[in-house]
């Protein structure tokens, strides 16, 4: 019985998903915020496995409700980023505030053509290096560019391998250096000839 509730609960947060995903379209940038959510709802989905007591069970519960409302006004957000003109938005975190893995940064592109950017981690080279992926959204008719960088962890900066692509583009690479910084994180940016 408390299986089927709490897999009610996350059903009903996955409809509320949808829901503003449909009613707050963000072009390109749809796919890479869907699938990070629904795969953080889904580990979501076993965390009941992992209660013993009445608190994690409450902990659970609420971490399911806390990334519905998160979702949502970050969708919000984006969307109101990319449709209206006014102050130039920030990088705003996707997820986890303990865990800063994925943050995007959408521009209002009616007047002039200003891009929009997803940053995140996507695992580790085989050098041990973390890789993230800067992705560049030109305009709503093209794909993404893609951009892999690798991070190795130094004190008291990361130090970031750029390819040659996003280096020379320096409104790319400023934006690089900023998802970096909005997700906490103080890098020096190292080019093909560093």
């Amino acid at each position: 019985m408390l299986a089927d509730r709490y897999a009610g609960l996350v059903d009903a947060i996955l409809f509320q998903i949808e829901t503003v995903e449909d009613s707050h379209p963000l072009g390109h940038l749809d796919g890479l915020l869907r699938e990070y959510v629904r795969e953080r709802l889904e580990s979501q989905r076993r965390n009941l496995d992992r209660c013993d007591s009445r608190r994690d069970l409450e902990s659970a519960v609420s971490g399911v409700v806390q990334l519905g409302h998160e979702y949502a006004t970050l969708r919000r957000q984006l969307f109101v980023d990319l449709h209206n003109y006014g102050p130039e938005p920030p990088w705003r975190l996707v997820g986890s505030r303990h865990v800063r893995r994925f943050a995007v940064r959408a521009q209002f592109t009616f007047i002039s053509k200003r891009r929009s950017y997803a940053l995140r981690h996507t695992g580790a080279a085989a050098s041990g290096a973390a890789t993230w992926e800067l992705s560049v959204i030109r305009d709503s008719l093209t794909e993404p560019v893609v951009h892999v960088v690798t991070v190795v962890d130094e004190k008291p900066l990361a130090l970031v391998n750029v390819p040659a692509a996003l280096s020379a583009d320096e409104e790319d690479l400023l934006q690089l250096y900023y998802g970096f910084d909005a997700l906490g994180r103080s890098v020096h940016l190292a080019g093909p000839s560093d």
